[in-house]
C-alpha cells in the first residue's frame, strides 16, 4: 500500500488526506469513514453447460444497478456507533461494490485462470462493473442529489454528478463466499478440495467437514473420473497437476493457486485493478508478488543475501525459491516456478543486515514499484 498513490487518485481531496484503510486493505478511508461493501456472485451468472455455457452480461448489468442502489440505501438506514462516523459516511457516501465467484465462473466457462482469455474476461468484468455502477450512481444523483462533498471534488471538475464518491472495490469475501458457496473475490481456488474445521464441542473437538468445489464435483461425476481416492489426494496436494488419470482439458482449466505462476497472479490483479474506484485485495497475488519481485530483481553481487543461483541446480531447491519443493512446474516469465511444500515461500531473510543494506533494500523496493 502506497499512501501517496492513494491520495493522488483520491477523487475527494477536498475532504482531506487518506491515512489508512479498512482492516483488509481494499478500502482506503478518510477518518471516521465506513466500509460499506457488497459482492456479486459471478458463478451464478454463467448460463448453460459445456460448449453452450456463456456469461449473462445483461443480468450482470441489471444486478449492478440494483446493488448500487441497495448499498446507497444502507448508508441511510444504518445505525452508526458514533456521530462522527454517521457524518463522514453521509458526506462521502462511499460504497464498495465488488465480485466473488470469479474462479467458479472461469471453471464453468472452460477458461483457464492463467491465460490471456482469463485475464481479458477479468478485465471486462471489472470494466462493466465500474461503468455500470457509475451510471447507476448518476441515476441516483438525479433522484436524490449528489453526495455532499461533491462540490470541490474531482467529480465536479469533470462534470459528472454522482451520488457516491466511490462505487467499486474487490474484497477477499472470506466469510460471505462461504455463505454463498462460491470462490472468494477474484482469486483462484487454493484447492479444489479441502478440510474445514468448525465449532468445537465441549471436549474441544472440532467438527470436520470435507469440502469440494461444486463445479469440479459436478463435472468430475458427469465425466466419470470422480473417486474418493482422487478427492483425498487433492486435499493432500491441492492440485490435479500430478495426476495422469485426469483429462488434460480438465487440468488446463481447473487450476488452483499452486499451479499458477506469480506472473499470471499479478497479471490478473493488474487487469482488475485498472477498472476500479478503490482497491482490491487478492491475498494470493500479494504473497506471489513478494517472491516474484525479489526473484526477478535481487542483486547477484550481494554476498550476504540468502538468494543464490546455486539453487537453480540443487536437487532440493527449484530456481530461486528459498523453501524445499516437492516438484517443479514449468512456468511463464521469471525463475520462480516451484510449487513449495509449504503453501507459500517465505520472504527471504537477509542476514547481517546493516543500516546500509536496509537503505539499499528500501531503495530497491521503490525502484520495483516505479
Amino acid at each position: 500500500m502506497f499512501i501517496d498513490r492513494v491520495n493522488e487518485k483520491n477523487p475527494i481531496k477536498n475532504v482531506g488526506l487518506i491515512e489508512a484503510t479498512n482492516p483488509c486493505g481494499e478500502q482506503p478511508l478518510h477518518p471516521f469513514d465506513s466500509c460499506n461493501l457488497g459482492s456479486i456472485n459471478l458463478g451464478a451468472l454463467v448460463k448453460g453447460e459445456g460448449a453452450s455455457s456463456h456469461f449473462d452480461w445483461d443480468e450482470y448489468k441489471s444486478i449492478i444497478h440494483t446493488t448500487t442502489r441497495f448499498l446507497d440505501n444502507v448508508i441511510e438506514v444504518n445505525k452508526y456507533p458514533l456521530p462522527q462516523i454517521d457524518n463522514m459516511s453521509k458526506t462521502t457516501r462511499r460504497i464498495g461494490l465488488g465480485v466473488m465467484g470469479f474462479a467458479d465462473a472461469l471453471y464453468k466457462l472452460n477458461i483457464a485462470y492463467n491465460s490471456e482469455q482469463g485475464t481479458a474476461f477479468g478485465e471486462k468484468i471489472m470494466q462493466v462493473l465500474n461503468d455500470e455502477s457509475h451510471m447507476a450512481s448518476e441515476i441516483l444523483a438525479d433522484e436524490r442529489g449528489v453526495f455532499p462533498a461533491w462540490e470541490g471534488s474531482d467529480w465536479e471538475k469533470v462534470g459528472r454528478r454522482l451520488r457516491n464518491s466511490y462505487t467499486t472495490t474487490v474484497a477477499p469475501t472470506g466469510t460471505i463466499s462461504i455463505i454463498a458457496n462460491c470462490s472468494g473475490g477474484i482469486e483462484p481456488m487454493f484447492s479444489l478440495a479441502f478440510i474445514r474445521q468448525v465449532m468445537k464441542d465441549n471436549q474441544g473437538r472440532p467438527t470436520i467437514m470435507r469440502e469440494v468445489n461444486y463445479v469440479f464435483d459436478q463435472i468430475s461425476k458427469n465425466r466419470g473420473f470422480y473417486s474418493d481416492e482422487m478427492i483425498d489426494d487433492i486435499v493432500e496436494k491441492g492440485t490435479l497437476a500430478y495426476r495422469s488419470d485426469i483429462p488434460d482439458d480438465i487440468k488446463r482449466v481447473f487450476v488452483t493457486a499452486h499451479d499458477i505462476s506469480p506472473y499470471w497472479h499479478m497479471k490478473m490483479q493488474s487487469a482488475a485493478s485498472d477498472c476500479m474506484s478503490s482497491s482490491l485485495v487478492c491475498e494470493t497475488s500479494q504473497r506471489c508478488l513478494a517472491s516474484w519481485r525479489l526473484a526477478k530483481k535481487v542483486s547477484a553481487s550481494s554476498s550476504r543475501s540468502t538468494w543464490s543461483t546455486r539453487w537453480r541446480t540443487s536437487s532440493s531447491r527449484c530456481c530461486r525459491c528459498p523453501v524445499p519443493t516437492t516438484k517443479c512446474i514449468s512456468c511463464t516469465p521469471g525463475c520462480w516456478s516451484a510449487r513449495p511444500s509449504s503453501p507459500w515461500p517465505a520472504w527471504p531473510v537477509r542476514r547481517g543486515s546493516t543500516a546500509a543494506t536496509a537503505a539499499a533494500r528500501r531503495a530497491r523496493s521503490s525502484a520495483l514499484v516505479a
